[in-house]
């Protein structure tokens, strides 16, 4: 069980996350296989070969991270999932994303996953191709993903995102991993327009920016970055910039102390820098040989796969409503060519409970229960349907109490078997009354060392501690509102998060 100390550790890089989501069906029938390591999961219906690089690639990209971060950690119990799909309409499928997307993350209470396009995963030359490559979004997204989980700290949104950039080019040549190249619609874009001011692009929480504010801001902020982390002098410099945490009203004036420089000149060196000045802009390598050998298993799904993985992943993250019919379709198709298919039954039983057919879905996981015993999935679907009939309940009724009674059952049987899958642990906390024992709480508290990227159970995490807990407790929750608080994607958990500070200042 994960300690509040593993929660509360200050750390130099932090990042926030991107949502994504995909989930294809082909008439035709293909292989998909999956590989695994000691961090990663990897699915593909491509070929063996290059699914066994790219998986070797992303743990010596998580090896190349611990190194930079001087980690000594070892890998957490459960592993971060990639599915490379073939087109980025199987990207979009079930989604209301747009058509060039190149790959996405979503992170969610039931379920965590990357997605690619399994064409364009090798990054190549990133100085070439105007736009982000499957590999950049992947190690963009991954670098969010380990810094949440290992080093959580309320930095500003555009070191967030501009050190996820700034590794995000990292090339993994035969002899040497080099740092510091940039994508060429990135430099394209610091060269050619006009900047976002500095006092917004440093902004210690938040900016309110439009679509294509944004894209600049990414922009300045990975220059910005690559400026400070590519001299040590001013590295160090920058460490204790953002150790401070400056507010709106002290931030140039502590940025001025920190590098003996204001806003203004801060613009002109970004530029001379840029354009190659005072030293320019340079890689550095890192000896591969540094990076200890991949060992990976590959193993073979079943046929139905093809048919419904991708749906089965895509539920995990949340399905909207809108897409139901076409869902439940697609699934009454499937089952009907794998009858007997654990992977098509328990996924077509997953939609039944998602669109709010609970009883029918769970009629169907425990038959499969009954052949399958060591199944975590099972029980904790069954758990999750109870889960759904007690918060459809009237608060506090009789039959909402029963239904969580229920559902807690269940997740203890899937928690038996699976201690890895944070889902159990936060839908096992959510069905019990509150406040909480000491015991439960550490229910909680596991189910965000599992899973610190998913900010949905940081933030319940918060309030248990902002307003149950002791001084050290609302110590640590100032520090993961404040990370979430500064969100540079905001929503309803940033909003809530701020509200939550605001509680704990007037406690004060």
């Amino acid at each position: 069980m994960g300690s509040t100390d593993t929660l509360k550790r200050a750390a130099r890089i932090v990042f926030a996350l991107i949502i994504v989501t995909a989930t294809p069906i082909s008439a035709s029938a293909k292989t998909w296989r999956v590989a695994e390591t000691e961090s990663f999961r990897v699915y593909s219906a491509g070929p063996e070969k290059k699914l066994k690089q790219l998986t070797i690639k992303l743990q010596q990209f998580d090896q190349l991270l611990r190194l930079m971060t001087d980690l000594k950690a070892d890998p957490p119990p459960d592993k971060f999932d990639i599915y490379l799909v073939k087109k980025s309409a199987d990207i979009r499928r079930f989604t209301s994303l747009g058509k060039n997307v190149a790959g996405f993350y979503r992170a969610t209470p039931t379920g965590t996953a990357a997605f690619a396009l399994r064409s364009n995963t090798s990054s190549g030359d990133t100085s070439k191709t105007w736009s982000l490559t499957s590999q950049q979004v992947l190690f963009h997204e991954y670098a969010h993903h380990f810094m949440l989980r290992y080093f959580p700290y309320p930095y500003p949104p555009w070191y967030v995102e501009g050190f996820a950039e700034y590794v995000s080019t990292a090339q993994f040549k035969d002899d040497v991993v080099l740092l510091g190249d940039y994508s060429r619609g990135r430099g394209f874009a610091v060269a050619a327009g006009r900047w976002l001011p500095m006092e917004t692009l440093l902004s210690p929480t938040r900016p309110d920016l439009s679509d294509s504010e944004t894209g600049l801001f990414y922009a300045q902020s990975w220059l910005l970055t690559h400026y400070l982390l590519r001299d040590p002098e001013r590295q160090e410099k920058m460490h204790a910039f953002l150790a401070k945490f400056s507010s709106a009203e002290t931030l140039e004036a502590d940025f001025k102390a920190a590098f003996d420089m204001d806003f203004k000149h801060l613009k002109k060196n970004l530029r001379r820098y840029m354009k190659g000045r005072d030293g320019g802009m340079t890689m550095s390598g890192v000896d591969r040989s540094k990076l200890r050998d991949v060992t990976v298993t590959i193993s073979t799904l079943p046929p139905s796969a093809e048919d419904v993985l991708l749906i089965q992943a895509k539920l995990n993250l949340g399905i909207d409503t809108g897409y139901k019919d076409e869902v439940l379709g697609a699934l009454e198709t499937a089952i009907k060519e794998h009858e007997d298919d654990l992977l098509a039954q328990r996924t077509w039983a997953q939609a039944q409970i998602a669109f709010g057919k609970t009883h029918a879905g769970r009629a169907r996981l425990k038959a499969l229960a009954q052949r399958h015993p060591g199944d975590a999935q099972i029980r904790f679907h069954i758990g999750f349907s109870h889960f759904v009939d007690g918060t459809n309940a009237d608060p506090g009724s009789p039959a909402m109490a029963e239904a969580f009674k229920q559902a807690k059952r269940y997740f203890a049987k899937a928690y038996q078997r699976d201690a890895a899958h944070y889902p159990t642990l936060y839908y096992y906390y959510s069905t019990l009354p509150q406040p909480v024992s000491p015991n439960e709480r550490r229910t909680l508290e596991e189910a965000a060392f599992l899973a610190p990227q998913v900010d949905e159970i940081r933030l319940k995490l918060a309030q248990m501690w902002a307003y149950e807990g002791d001084d050290a407790d609302r110590a640590a929750a100032r520090k993961i509102l404040q990370i979430l608080s500064n969100d540079p994607h905001g929503g309803p958990v940033a909003f809530a998060a701020r509200k939550v500070l605001n509680d704990l200042k007037a406690m004060q």
